[in-house]
Parts: structure tokens; C-alpha cells; sequence
């Protein structure tokens, strides 16, 4: 927590160019799987059907990965911004 003045700018922009990253990257991603798998057998409804399950399996498992790290994390204190 030292210096916490002076590094919530730095929190914020890793925090912006992690989310832009994941954006950039997810639309990428989704939409190489998409066609990868209509290359296959799989009709455009199956194939966009299943992207969203596997979407959907990262979801679950991040909030789950979010809960244990805030459960760890967590001590009777009050919550700072940014922190």
C-alpha cells in the first residue's frame, strides 16, 4: 500500500490495456473458432452455439478463480479505491 497515490494511475492503465487486450483478442479468437468449426460438419448456428459454451466454461472459471483470490485476499479493513 506504499505510494498508493502515485500508482493509481499506473492500476487504472494496466487496467484499461488488460481489458482492451481481452476485447482485441476474444473478438479474434471467437471468430477463428467459429470458422474453424464450420469448416467441420457443424452448421453457422452449432458452431456459434458452441463458442458461446466455451465462452461461457472461461466465465465460470474466472469467477470462480475471482472468488478464491478475493476469500484469500480479503481482511477486516476498509476497502480502498483501486486496491
Amino acid at each position: 500500500g506504499a505510494g498508493r497515490a502515485r500508482r493509481e494511475g499506473t492500476r487504472m492503465g494496466l487496467w484499461g490495456a488488460a481489458q482492451a487486450i481481452a476485447a482485441g483478442f476474444g473478438g479474434l479468437t471467437g471468430a477463428a473458432l467459429v470458422d474453424v468449426f464450420r469448416m467441420t460438419s457443424l452448421t453457422t448456428s452449432q458452431s456459434f452455439g458452441l463458442v458461446f459454451v466455451f465462452e461461457a466454461a472461461l466465465f465460470i472459471a474466472a469467477a470462480f478463480m475471482a472468488a478464491q483470490v478475493m476469500e484469500r485476499g480479503m481482511t477486516p479493513r476498509a476497502l480502498v479505491p483501486g486496491e
